[in-house]
């Protein structure tokens, strides 16, 4: 048990570098960059996930604009911007914004397309950390994956950051419409869930430790018996550390209110 708690240490370290497609250049002049290649005059649909620990990025391509298409694999009203802000998870900023907007798309996992209509050369594709989480690559210099079009030269991109405003937010909810709405009607039931709030517990080796909870528990899953696994086997006995969230009827809309009470952008 010490050695799982040990995994679940005081906190997690600054990281000093950003890595696309499991790559990059380094500080210290090791590494390889990821390198793109682009056809003049093309689309190419680019598909983007955020896989970090607890980094908020906005992205974007020097001298080029994304034309959005999808959000979370939600289909949205296509739409244009020169940065997109990808979180670690989904986030759910307002109850009321959601039903106002007819169930718009939020989220951390984008689709767009790019037509390679620049002049011919290489740019900068950047993920740049934002302020309310730090990390050692900030994203502006050369540490970061490059798109080269077909016929360019080797050489290092020299190309222009857009401007953009930093913050740990979603995407406009006025910009992130389904290409095909699913209104949600009827009459609900509104239900608290508070999430990841750290749960501290003490170790003999490493002292003070945090686990995460949901609904004010921890869960703990036996990996060789896990519950789904349970239940597909017609054992229903649900423990209290099988952490189950219920409802109280079944064929019923249940609006769940998710909240994250810990200081860090875990949305």
């Amino acid at each position: 048990m010490d050695g799982i708690i040990t995994a679940l240490g005081p906190g997690v370290d600054v990281p000093d570098n950003i890595l696309f497609n499991g790559t990059n250049a380094n500080s210290k002049g090791g590494g390889q960059r990821l390198n793109i290649p682009f056809q003049p005059g093309k689309r190419h649909l680019m598909r983007f996930i955020n896989q970090g620990v607890d980094n908020f990025y906005k992205v974007g391509l020097d001298e080029h604009m994304f034309q959005v298409v999808a959000i979370d694999f939600v289909p949205v009203v296509p739409y244009y911007t020169q940065w997109v802000s990808i979180g670690v998870g989904e986030s759910f900023r307002d109850f009321i914004a959601q039903l106002e907007a007819n169930h718009k798309a939020k989220g951390q996992r984008f689709d767009a397309i790019v037509t390679a209509n620049a002049t011919l050369g290489n740019y900068w594709l950047r993920a740049v950390p934002q302020s309310c989480i730090a990390n050692k690559n900030d994203g502006k210099g050369d540490l970061n994956a490059i798109i080269s079009y077909e016929g360019a030269s080797s050489d290092l991109p020299t190309s222009t950051m857009a401007p953009y405003i930093d913050g740990c937010r979603d995407e406009p909810l006025e910009s992130t419409v389904p290409f095909i709405p699913k209104p949600v009607t009827g009459d609900f039931k509104p239900r608290h869930l508070p999430v990841a709030s750290p749960y501290k517990v003490t170790s003999s080796q490493d002292g003070r430790v945090f686990r995460w909870i949901i609904g004010n528990t921890t869960q703990i899953v036996d990996w060789q018996n896990p519950l789904l696994l349970r239940l597909l086997e017609g054992n229903d006995t649900i423990g209290s550390t099988d952490n189950i969230v219920s409802v109280d009827e079944a064929n019923q809309w249940t609006y769940w209110y998710i909240q994250n009470n810990f200081y860090e952008p875990h949305p």
